[in-house]
């Protein structure tokens, strides 16, 4: 449900180096695809990473992240979260999930529709070519993040609830 293949199908149209972090059951599928397609010399699988240090190496040194996620089994996308919170912008699909509230389409990264390789091609490069689009939503991404998925936020959020429901019941 990743949409792995989309993205490397992506890649044929984007001259940029790709890094794949983790693992799955179609790691070698994968491999191969990307010979098959000719994009193996800029398409890096990392596999999985051994430390959250190493994992915010990554995303700190990445231009953008992509989730290209095929179906709703993508229900949030923490790595986007994970993503803002260094200011990069995101590039997600049209998933009726919570993928949706956590990317702002046009303004914490761009949104494509889902197993479109063509659109996401079109998205990674837009991001590539316009330093100053990446950096604007980049920065959008964290102030998203920082307003709406910070625990204290959370804990407000909770606690206004728990407050309005004791009012009422007193009532």
């Amino acid at each position: 449900y990743k949409g792995v293949n989309i993205l490397l199908q992506a890649m044929q149209s984007v001259p940029q180096n790709l890094v794949l972090i983790g693992k799955g059951p179609f790691l070698e599928t994968w491999k191969k695809l990307s010979v098959e397609m000719g994009v193996s010399e800029r398409v890096h699988f990392v596999g999985p990473v051994e430390s959250n240090i190493e994992f915010g190496a990554y995303l700190h040194g990445c231009d953008a992240l992509v989730l290209p996620s095929i179906n709703e089994a993508e229900a949030f996308g923490l790595v986007l979260l994970e993503a803002m919170s260094c200011k990069k912008a995101v590039i997600t699909t049209d998933l009726k999930s919570g993928v949706k509230f956590v990317n702002v389409h046009g303004q914490t990264g761009l949104e494509v529709p889902r197993s479109d390789s063509a659109s996401l091609a079109n998205a990674m490069n837009s991001l590539r070519l316009d330093d100053a689009l990446r950096f604007k939503l980049g920065q959008q991404a964290f102030e998203h993040f920082s307003k709406h998925f910070l625990i204290q936020h959370s804990l407000q959020k909770h606690l206004d609830v728990y407050q309005a429901t004791a009012r009422k019941v007193a009532a």
